[in-house]
């Protein structure tokens, strides 16, 4: 099995990464997404309804319509253009949960029924809302892979990617259907594959067409993406990966392939929306001023900015949802002092991203949690590492026991956090009460985590399905080895 090291990074790391950095990294996967896939409760509200509509319609009956499965949008989240109806959703979430969809015809038989708010008996509906929870567990893979591979130790990888996975809201929009799960991936993806490249004509073809794969469809799953897509080109160009005839001609299958993608999202809005530019958004049919970008981002930025970081009537802020992300501000300055271009590409889109989210009219997207910075918050968790490297570096064991101690009480506090907000968030059934004795009683312990992991029965079956996998993949290297064949480091 190709792995994450041969395919997504370069000469951008520190050196062939060790065996016990693999392992970690791969454990670091299944766990994650072992804990990810117990969250799911299903489908849940009507966002992830319009997305699963989308997804039923296109894997039943090939259309991109969802006139029939209509009831999942709870007549909120959908565009109407012509009498017929459309999920109001970029299209790239819903195209990959229908391939799991289909897949799932073969597996759905090992699987217990997963609770729902719709669709509660379709033995199918797990594959698709586990494109969230693959997609989430690869961004903490890949997040500690690129930590790594820059130099931070061990533990200060491990520790800042635990925070990220259970201390962010990464957790909850990996475990139900909305985009913001894949889109963290694939702009994850994409500035991954732009930090550790070398010029492009010395890279190699995979590397340049998955380049293009995951710059593009990131705006393909959400459009709001087309602004860090667009700072991670022009760092390409800045940085001197497209200085030379050479580099620039090597640069055409990665375009070539940003081409397809663009092909494929307009070829979508020409048949849903009559032209190759026209969006669900502008069909919108529950909320006008959605039909417009002016409409859509005219809010207050010093409001949204304030909710994002600092809570307001609308949202809890990050540093009160996850109050370990002080420390990655701190961190952050190591890591410019570390990776000057890395931290400023990383800075530039959380930045921008923040701009553009904050004047959103309802950037609070009713959560309270400002969801629409969550694919974005892993640049700032990326100063986390770094702070914690300097951390393993102190000479003073006192220094060194009490830091290690706040980020521990802060990484608590923070999953905690998050994981009273998932068992009070649409669709999970956690109520006040649950949490009045929690120590008193087992009763008491077991409704919470009941509630908080809704799809614990069917974590032991995906358990051994992952072992599985890793078994072949530990198989086809040691015979890829006995052969003679070179190939990627495998775990």
């Amino acid at each position: 099995m190709v792995t994450f090291e041969a395919s997504f990074f370069s000469n951008g790391l520190e050196g062939r990464p060790s065996a016990p950095t693999v392992r970690t990294g791969w454990w670091l996967f299944v766990v994650v997404m072992l804990v990810y896939f117990g969250t799911v409760n299903g489908i849940t509200c009507s966002n992830d309804g319009s997305h699963y509509a989308l997804v039923r319609s296109m894997a039943e009956r090939g259309r991109l319509n969802i006139d029939e499965f209509f009831s999942y949008t709870e007549s909120n989240d959908y565009a109407l253009r012509n009498g017929r109806l459309y999920s109001d959703r970029p299209p790239g979430t819903a195209f990959a949960a229908a391939v799991l969809y289909t897949a799932g015809r073969v597996l759905s038989w090992a699987f217990f029924p997963v609770p729902s708010v719709h669709d509660p008996g379709n033995p199918f509906l797990l594959f698709a809302v586990s494109a969230s929870v693959l997609a989430g567990a690869a961004t903490v893979y890949l997040f500690f892979r690129l930590l790594a591979g820059w130099g931070v130790g061990m533990e200060a990888s491990l520790g800042a990617s635990l925070a990220l996975a259970f201390g962010t809201p990464l957790w909850k929009y990996s475990a139900v259907l909305f985009s913001h799960s894949p889109s963290a991936f694939l702009v994850l993806s994409s500035y991954a594959l732009a930090v550790t490249a070398g010029p492009l004509e010395r890279e190699s073809l995979r590397r340049r067409l998955l380049l293009g794969a995951s710059l593009w469809y990131a705006v393909t799953v959400e459009y709001t993406n087309i602004l860090p897509v667009a700072l991670i080109v022009i760092y390409l160009a800045v940085a001197g990966r497209l200085a030379s005839r050479k580099a620039v001609r090597a640069a055409l299958p990665a375009g070539l392939v940003m081409l397809l993608v663009l092909g494929l999202l307009m070829t979508y809005h020409t048949v849903s929306f009559g032209h190759p530019l026209h969006t669900a958004y502008r069909h919108h049919a529950t909320y006008p001023w959605a039909r417009s970008f002016t409409s859509t981002f005219d809010g207050s930025l010093i409001y949204g900015i304030k909710g994002f970081l600092l809570g307001n009537r609308h949202s809890q802020g990050i540093f009160l949802l996850s109050p370990f992300q002080v420390l990655s501000v701190i961190g952050f300055w190591f890591f410019r002092h570390a990776r000057r271009a890395e931290a400023a590409l990383a800075a530039s889109i959380l930045i921008a991203t923040m701009l553009l989210m904050g004047k959103h009219r309802t950037f609070h997207g009713f959560t309270f949690d400002g969801r629409y910075m969550t694919p974005y918050w892993t640049f700032l968790v990326l100063g986390l590492g770094f702070g914690l490297q300097r951390l393993q570096l102190l000479r003073s064991r006192h220094l060194h026991f009490w830091g290690w101690a706040v980020f521990g009480l802060l990484a608590v506090l923070s999953a905690v956090q998050m994981a009273h907000h998932i068992g009070f968030s649409y669709g999970y059934t956690l109520e006040p009460s649950d949490l009045g004795h929690p120590v008193a009683s087992r009763e008491a312990w077991m409704r919470v985590i009941g509630a908080i992991f809704p799809n614990w029965r069917n974590v032991p079956v995906m358990a051994v399905m992952l072992i599985v996998v890793m078994g072949i993949n530990k198989g086809v290297g040691w015979m890829r080895r006995r052969s003679g064949v070179k190939g990627s480091h495998n775990c």
